[in-house]
């Protein structure tokens, strides 16, 4: 056997082993990033206290793939409903819940804010404003900030949108398994995959939305959409195929409809 041929066998076996790797490694991520160098590692304390969970062999390697194959697409219907938001050491996404006379209310997960009572948030068009708390769900990982209208410059007030959020009924008809989702991030990009199904998870205590979509650290607050722009869920936390990676491919979705309904106990 020559040279070329062995040095071609041995590159074969080391990209066999490197995938044998990725696929039996199980690990766990967390979607928001934390705000400073010292804070960029994923905390395990942090991932057993909000019940990420991990993936077993059989589900990574059906969704398994590399970042340059994930399926990008148009946010420009959804994104004006969408903002950044940082608070002292952390940052993630939010929803633009409500809009009325008196503010805007923007719903995330808690744990994202971590209990700060003021958040920095930054709109599709770049404009910055602080909001405040508003509330926070006793029981699931939501936590709503307002935004006074009179602190809104007029401009902005028109460009921003209420998110689109179907009834209950409606939202059983839109989640069937299978279904085309779009998970937007926080960097106006957006990626495409696919609803598995609806589970109760016992570490969140409530029946979320599973999906098949790439999702990475500083998503979690953001929205799972349908094709026709209305909402279905919010990223709250995901599965990794390896150990101490920020990047998931099976991401975990509060429900549009708990939300409102915790929405609805706040104001009422």
């Amino acid at each position: 056997m020559n040279k070329k041929k062995v040095m071609t066998m041995v590159l074969f076996m080391a990209i066999l082993l490197l995938i044998g790797d990725i696929i039996v490694v199980k690990g766990t991520v967390w979607m928001h990033a934390k705000g400073n160098a010292n804070e960029q590692r994923m905390s395990e304390e942090f991932a057993d206290e909000t019940g990420i969970q991990e993936s077993t062999q059989e589900e990574t390697t059906q969704v398994l793939q590399s970042e340059e194959d994930v399926t990008k697409t148009d946010t420009a219907d959804i994104e004006q409903s969408l903002v950044r938001i940082a608070v002292k050491q952390s940052a993630g996404m939010g929803i633009i819940w409500a809009v009325t006379e008196d503010n805007v209310v923007i719903v995330s997960n808690r744990h994202v804010l971590t209990g700060d009572v003021e958040a920095q948030v930054t709109f599709a068009d770049g404009e910055q404003l602080t909001a405040e708390a508003l509330g926070y769900s006793a029981q699931y990982d939501i936590a709503f900030f307002q935004i006074r209208t009179g602190q809104i410059p007029q401009e902005l007030l028109w460009e921003i949108a209420e998110v689109r959020r179907p009834l209950e009924i409606a939202w059983q008809e839109r989640t069937h398994s299978g279904t085309v989702i779009i998970q937007a991030d926080s960097e106006e990009a957006a990626y495409q995959g696919t609803i598995h199904q609806i589970q109760y998870i016992p570490e969140f205590g409530t029946d979320m939305l599973v999906t098949y979509c790439y999702a990475k650290a500083g998503m979690s607050g953001g929205g799972v959409f349908d094709e026709e722009g209305w909402l279905l869920g919010m990223i709250t936390g995901g599965e990794a195929a390896g150990s101490g990676q920020k990047e998931a491919w099976i991401t975990y979705s509060i429900p549009s409809p708990i939300i409102e309904q915790e929405y609805q106990l706040l104001v009422e």
